[in-house]
């Protein structure tokens, strides 16, 4: 049972570390329009 936890939470981690260059080009995009602003 806990194994199947274990499971589901490195799935998880996984997708979030595939996502993170996409999460990290809105952080910069979000950057550049308080700088403009």
């Amino acid at each position: 049972m806990s194994n199947n936890i274990l499971v589901r939470e490195a799935r998880r981690r996984r997708e979030i570390f595939q996502n993170l260059p996409h999460y990290l080009q809105k952080i910069k995009e979000a950057v550049k329009q308080l700088d403009n602003e």
